[in-house]
């Protein structure tokens, strides 16, 4: 991060301002991973219902579950790794964590 080397008294309200917004995109971001593999599973589970004899659509609801689960953990993963480098950024620079 561009910040990692300042000293605390040299970030100013709008460094604050922007590890805030960085904080709240993080959030936003991992919503929307959570919304695609909702929506993705729902897909899944509508195409079960709507073709249950055809073989190929349910084996295309087959491979949409395990990727439902992939984008979910992905997104997971993902939050937690830029929580931890604001929370490191956060303790470098004397700014206090959440």
């Amino acid at each position: 991060m561009a910040y990692e080397n300042m000293q605390n008294e040299q970030l100013i309200l709008r460094d604050y301002l922007a590890a805030e917004r960085t904080h709240l995109a993080n959030e936003r971001t991992l919503l929307a991973y959570e919304r695609s593999a909702f929506i993705v599973l729902a897909t899944a589970m509508t195409i079960f219902k709507l073709f249950e004899n055809d073989p190929v659509m349910k084996l295309i609801a087959s491979v949409l579950i395990p990727v439902a689960c992939i984008i979910s953990v992905v997104g997971i993963y993902r939050f937690r790794k830029t929580r931890a480098k604001l929370a490191r950024f956060e303790r470098q620079s004397g700014q206090g964590g959440r």
